[in-house]
């Protein structure tokens, strides 16, 4: 995200917010992140956090800081990996 400002809240089924990626929880570039339902069992690499659902349906709504200029967008959608409009 570059030093960007953003926010994933993470919700379940019935919208109760069960977790939160946040800038402050990206400590370095590149921080990956796993998400599973109940009853997954296995083993994460190392250096990927770990987000429980607490049942099988996960909503994600992100947020990312722009300045709402044109190139600030074209710069947002390539940090997130999403196509500008």
């Amino acid at each position: 995200m570059k030093g960007r400002y953003f926010l994933f809240p993470m919700l379940d089924g019935w919208t109760n917010v069960f977790q939160v990626a946040r800038q402050a929880h990206d400590r370095h570039q590149g921080a990956e992140v796993r998400h599973h339902r109940p009853g997954w069992s296995g083993t994460l690499p190392a250096g990927v956090t770990e987000y429980k659902s607490p049942d099988s349906m996960v909503w994600i709504l992100g947020r990312i800081y722009s300045t709402g200029t044109a190139q600030d967008y074209k710069e947002v959608h390539r940090a997130a990996g999403t196509r500008s409009r």
